[in-house]
Formats: C-alpha cells, sequence, structure tokens
C-alpha cells in the first residue's frame, strides 16, 4: 500500500503467482485490473484488484490469453479499452480489447508487424499514437491507433536510435519520445 501523505511503501498481503516467466506489468486506467506478461507461456495473466486491500486474484489461472512468441512487455491505453502487447520472438505486437467488466483479453485482428525484437510500449498521453523500441536493428516504430477499434497502424519507417534500445517513454505532451539504451549506458 501507498500512504497518501508521506509516499511511503507499506507491505500488505502476500504475493502471488504470475505465471512461469513475468516479464512486464500494466494496470487498467479503471485500477480494477492488472495484466502481467508471460515471457515463457507466450500470454497475458489478468488480475482483477480489489480496491479496499489491494490484493490480487488471477482471473485466468488455467493458463493466460495467447499472445505471441516471448511476449516482452505490455501497455494499456488511457481509456483502459485496449491492450498492446510487443512480441520479441515473433517481432509482432498483439492487439486486445479489454472488458471494461470482466478485464478479459480478446483479439483486436492479426498482430501487426514491429522490428527486430522488440522490447517495450509506450501509448503517447491523447491515445492517438504508441511507439516500440527494436532492440536487435537499433530503432524505434511508431503506430497510430484506431479509437474505433485498438488496431495499429505503421507511421512510415523505423528512426534509428543508440545500440539496444530497451525502453522508451512518452513526455505527457507528447512533444518527445525518450528511448533507453542500457547497452551504451545512455538515454
Amino acid at each position: 500500500a501507498v500512504n497518501a501523505q508521506s509516499g511511503l511503501l507499506i507491505p500488505v498481503g502476500d504475493a502471488v503467482p504470475a505465471g512461469v516467466s513475468p516479464g512486464s506489468l500494466a494496470i487498467a486506467p479503471s485500477g480494477q485490473f492488472a495484466f502481467v506478461v508471460d515471457t515463457l507461456i507466450d500470454g497475458v495473466w489478468t488480475f482483477s484488484i480489489d480496491a479496499a486491500t489491494g490484493a490480487l486474484t488471477n482471473l485466468n489461472p488455467s493458463e493466460p490469453v495467447p499472445a505471441g512468441a516471448f511476449p516482452d512487455a505490455i501497455a494499456i491505453d488511457r481509456t483502459g479499452r485496449f491492450a498492446y502487447v510487443v512480441n520479441s520472438g515473433s517481432n509482432t505486437i498483439s492487439m486486445f480489447a479489454v472488458n471494461a467488466f470482466t478485464g478479459s483479453l480478446t483479439p483486436t485482428g492479426t498482430a501487426v508487424a514491429a522490428g527486430l525484437r522488440p522490447t517495450s510500449i509506450a501509448i503517447d498521453a491523447t491515445g492517438r499514437f504508441a511507439y516500440v523500441t527494436n532492440a536487435t536493428d537499433n530503432s524505434l516504430s511508431a503506430y497510430a491507433i484506431d479509437a474505433a477499434v485498438g488496431t495499429l497502424r505503421a507511421l512510415g519507417a523505423a528512426v534509428p536510435t543508440g545500440e539496444g534500445p530497451r525502453y522508451v517513454a512518452v513526455e505527457p505532451n507528447g512533444k518527445f519520445a525518450h528511448v533507453m539504451d542500457p547497452e551504451g549506458n545512455k538515454l
């Protein structure tokens, strides 16, 4: 738990299983659901979040929702209607509609091509664009988000970055996207 006055962290409850190799976590804007990609099982686990205690309950404990090979990161759009998973093993981005009542994920079309070994995804504050780092070809790809159905459309060629980009973040005003290059120790 987070103390609202001081920001201090307070341990609560027990940890819950999150698959075999959890790789990334995203929380729906509503605060009702958490989504975790499992790199080795190639899927996404969905958890409900208890508003009073913060306790997590796995909503699909028998198996995750399938994504592409080796999913590396997940992002939820600002409306909470869509989820995007970058798959470093299949060089794709899986797209899902999020059910606002149950948290269930439903694919929204065929996965979209990314660069070589996509590793992270960030959505701008307007919810209109998504940006993906591609570690092997040292690039950053841009996509337009269709607000009606949540599908992605590539916006031109990827732009070069430093060596092995791993993470991307977009400024709140949407003017700049910053990429972290851990292999070169640069931003």
